[in-house]
């Protein structure tokens, strides 16, 4: 089954940057150079999610696949799209991962 990854952003000319969350993204590719120092936003619709398939998905259909695949908690599912958050921030959105560059986000194995 299709996992989640990573955050990611697609610039302007097709660089797909990834990280634990959007904001990490963003500073990763105004470093590199790919968004203007003067403006490190980025449109809203460049935003999405990296999968373990290599696919770059918006944050619409990270929310169908998360909640398909368990990764997002369903009390999430209202406003239509998915946020990096619903991974990982267990206090407000209920987030059950923890995330390292290297494998994204993962489940920790219970050590007992």
């Amino acid at each position: 089954m299709e996992m989640i990854k990573h955050a990611a952003i697609r610039t302007a000319d097709d660089h797909i940057i990834v990280g634990k969350d959007h904001g990490t993204c963003i500073q990763h590719a105004a470093k590199l150079g790919l968004v203007s120092s003067g403006d490190r936003r980025v449109k809203f619709d460049m935003q999405g999610f990296m999968t373990d398939q290599y696919r770059f998905i918006d944050r619409a259909e990270a929310l169908y696949l998360g909640l398909n695949n368990g990764q997002i908690d369903a009390r999430m599912a209202v406003n239509g799209e998915a946020f990096s958050e619903m991974l990982w921030m267990p206090e407000i959105y209920y987030g059950k991962h923890s995330y390292s560059q290297a494998k994204g986000y993962f489940l920790e194995q219970l050590k007992g």
